[in-house]
């Protein structure tokens, strides 16, 4: 399950959960308002609710950075020719 933003027409967000890619373009909710769909901006953090640096949250992060600088460079060496 996906957790979905919706927006009704007064700007209130409301939170859905739904299976990844069946989620619709819009909802009822209880009292009879329509929600669209709306997209936030992606948030990653490494900061607990009281804004300190968590250490398991850095590592996770920092881990998962250098895997994808790895991965991305083993693929530019896989697919690049060097020129000379």
């Amino acid at each position: 399950m996906v957790l979905y933003a919706f927006k009704t027409e007064d700007g209130e967000i409301v939170e859905r959960r739904f299976p990844m890619g069946e989620c619709p373009k819009e909802i009822s909710l209880d009292d009879g308002r329509v929600a669209k769909r709306t997209f936030g901006t992606p948030y990653v953090s490494m900061y607990d609710t009281h804004g300190h640096v968590t250490g398991d949250g850095a590592r996770k992060l920092n881990s998962s950075m250098r895997k994808q600088q790895s991965d991305a460079g083993r693929r530019m060496r896989d697919n690049w020719e060097p020129v000379k």
